[in-house]
C-alpha cells in the first residue's frame, strides 16, 4: 500500500541473537516444532539403539567364537563338548557372560587370561575363584600379572598402588619370615651349641690339664684362639640365620591363585615384539 513504512520486527523479549540465527532459536522453541521433533528424534534414536544393540551383539559373539578357536587350537580339542558335566556347563556360562565383551585382538593380555581359564573349563577344572577374580582385574592387571615371575621378588619393583591391589585381590602375598625361622631354626641351634663350647667348655678343660701335666705349646695355642673361635662361630651362627630372612624381608609373591591365572594365561599370551 501506497505511504506504507515498513517496520522491523522487534525482537521477541529474552532473544539475544539477531537476524537468522535469532529466528532459528524462536522456531526451535515453538511448541509446533518441538512437537514434531520430539517424535522424530525418538524413532531415529529407537533405530540407532536397535541398529547399536545389534551391532554389540554380532561384536561380542565374533569375540567367544574366536576365544574359544584358540583355546582349542592350543588345548588341541578337536571337537566341542558333547554332555558338559553340570559344574562345565555353570562355569561357561559364567566366563562367556564377562568374555565375550573382550576383543581378542585388541585386549590381547587380557584375553589371554580368558582363554586360560576356558582351557580349565574344558579340564573340568574349578575356576570360580578365577572367574570372579578376573572380573574384578583390567588391562594393565592383566598386562603385569603376565609379566610378573613366580618366585619371590623385591616388593619394591612393583608400583605400590598395583601392589596393593594385588593384595587385595588375593593375588599377591608378602614374605612370612616364620616359616624361614621355623627351617632355620636346628642348624642355627648347632652353631650356637658349638660357639658355646669353644667358648666356654674347652678353655676350662685346657686349663686344668695344663694345670696338671704342664702346658704345651698345642693347648695354649687351642686356649688362647677358644675365645675368637668362639665369637666367629656366633657372628657366623647369627648371619646363617638371619641374613638370608633380612635380605628376602621385603619380598612379595605370587599367591597360589595368582599362580593359576599366570600359568594358564601365559599358554595363550604372545606379547607383540
Amino acid at each position: 500500500m501506497v505511504g506504507e513504512v515498513k517496520t522491523e520486527p522487534e525482537e521477541e523479549e529474552g532473544s539475544s541473537l539477531p537476524g537468522v540465527a535469532g529466528a532459528l532459536v524462536n522456531v526451535a522453541n515453538s511448541k509446533p516444532f518441538t512437537a514434531l521433533l520430539g517424535p522424530a528424534f525418538g524413532v531415529l534414536g529407537d533405530y540407532w539403539g536397535e541398529r547399536m544393540k545389534q551391532w554389540v551383539d554380532a561384536k561380542r559373539a565374533k569375540n567367544v567364537a574366536e576365544h574359544v578357536e584358540k583355546v582349542k587350537t592350543i588345548e588341541h580339542i578337536a571337537t566341542e563338548i558333547i554332555e558338559p558335566t553340570e559344574r562345565q556347563a555353570a562355569a561357561m556360562l559364567d566366563w562367556a557372560e564377562e568374555a565375550q565383551k573382550i576383543d581378542p585382538e585388541r585386549e590381547d593380555d587380557l584375553a589371554a587370561l580368558w582363554q586360560g581359564i576356558l582351557g580349565r573349563i574344558y579340564n573340568d577344572e574349578d575356576t570360580e575363584e578365577l572367574v570372579a577374580t578376573l572380573k574384578q582385574m583390567n588391562r594393565g592387571d592383566a598386562k603385569a600379572l603376565l609379566e610378573m615371575s613366580t618366585e619371590w621378588f623385591p616388593g619394591e619393583t612393583l608400583d605400590p598402588i598395583r601392589s596393593a591391589r594385588f593384595q587385595r585381590l588375593g593375588l599377591l602375598v608378602l614374605f612370612d619370615w616364620r616359616p624361614e625361622v621355623r627351617d632355620r631354626l636346628p642348624s642355627s641351634i648347632l652353631f650356637v651349641v658349638a660357639a658355646v663350647m669353644a667358648g666356654f667348655v674347652i678353655p676350662p678343660f685346657l686349663t686344668v690339664q695344663i694345670g696338671e701335666g704342664g702346658a704345651s705349646g698345642m693347648s695354649r695355642l687351642i686356649a688362647a684362639l677358644s675365645v675368637p673361635l668362639a665369637v666367629t662361630l656366633a657372628l657366623a651362627s647369627a648371619m646363617a640365620f638371619f641374613g638370608p630372612i633380612m635380605r628376602r624381608i621385603s619380598n612379595v609373591r605370587l599367591s597360589r591363585l595368582g599362580q593359576q591365572l599366570l600359568e594358564s594365561g601365559s599358554r595363550y599370551y604372545q606379547p607383540e615384539r
